[in-house]
């Protein structure tokens, strides 16, 4: 009887400890399973908001008249190359020409973000690309080309 007792004690505290152990390795998994979240700074959060929406008109000015693209093709594709090109808060340009293109992104709820293109593209404060990129340069391209379809000549 007493073999008994002791085998049904052991096997109850082996039971309890087990439990034990479970519960506590079930907790440590769960905290470590937790995703973690990196704080962001205001900055990222304008920058990420930016890339999420996608504007539906450009307007620009270009040699002292305005002009609209409305083309939601051409703009979703020029949007999606600039949210693949990286991005910087200075420029090694010095100073904007008078041959500077600029303009802003209209987006659905009538807010919108300034650009300005030479040499490199700047929307709002962020630098976007390399300056004299082959996407900068042909953008700039195809800004002037939308102007001269426009109707206006050149000064």
């Amino acid at each position: 009887m007493k073999k008994l007792k002791l085998l049904f004690f052991i096997i109850i505290y082996f039971s309890i400890i087990s439990f034990v152990i479970y519960i506590g390795l079930k907790g440590i998994m769960e905290w470590y399973d937790r995703p973690y979240f990196i704080e962001k700074t205001q900055d990222e959060k304008e920058k990420n908001i930016i890339l999420e929406e996608i504007p539906y008109k450009i307007v620009f000015y270009y040699r002292g008249e305005s002009v609209e693209i409305k083309d939601s093709q051409y703009i979703i594709s020029v949007w999606n190359k600039i949210k693949e090109i990286p991005y910087y808060t200075q420029t090694t340009v010095e100073d904007i020409s008078n041959s500077s293109i600029k303009g802003k992104f209209v987006f659905i709820n009538n807010e919108y973000k300034n650009f300005t293109v030479d040499n490199d593209l700047k929307i709002e404060n962020y630098y976007y690309g390399k300056e004299n990129s082959d996407f900068i340069l042909k953008f700039r391209e195809q800004l002037i080309n939308y102007y001269k379809m426009s109707g206006f000549t050149s000064k």
